[in-house]
């Protein structure tokens, strides 16, 4: 489900990619069980980044990044609609659009929240913003 990435640029800045992906991952999750939409999104992240040549770490990070992310999704989706969460959900009816868009809005905090500590981490900046904390102490 890796799709495409379109560019995007920022001024003058070094160019940036966005992809729609995820969004067709986060769909899926409202129409099939949880672990095609979990296996459709790993294979293609495998895919995209074996291709990419990326390192295996980086691929392996994606890959539960992406996991963790959708499964929460799930989650809050099946909790708010009272539907099984590993089975196949019933027709997406548009009732279900609130709980659609608070689990999206789950999706985006761990996705974009695990990348952000992993960035952090990585460059060796501390994770204390997160959870709002900061390194000057409180007042």
């Amino acid at each position: 489900m890796s799709c495409a990435p379109i560019p995007v640029t920022r001024g003058g800045e070094a160019g940036d990619e966005i992809s729609i992906s995820s969004t067709l991952a986060v769909a899926l999750l409202f129409i099939a069980p949880v672990g095609v939409a979990l296996a459709a999104q790993a294979l293609a992240l495998v895919i995209d980044e074996s291709v990419k040549r990326r390192l295996w770490l980086r691929m392996a990070f994606n890959v539960g990044q992406y996991t963790l992310a959708l499964f929460g999704t799930r989650l809050v989706f099946s909790l708010l609609t009272g539907q099984s969460l590993g089975g196949a959900p019933p027709a997406f009816i548009g009732g279900a659009l609130p709980a659609a868009l608070a689990a999206a809005v789950v999706f985006f905090l761990i996705n974009y929240g695990l990348t952000g500590i992993a960035v952090a981490i990585n460059f060796g900046n501390p994770c204390s913003g997160i959870s709002g904390e900061t390194s000057a102490g409180s007042s």
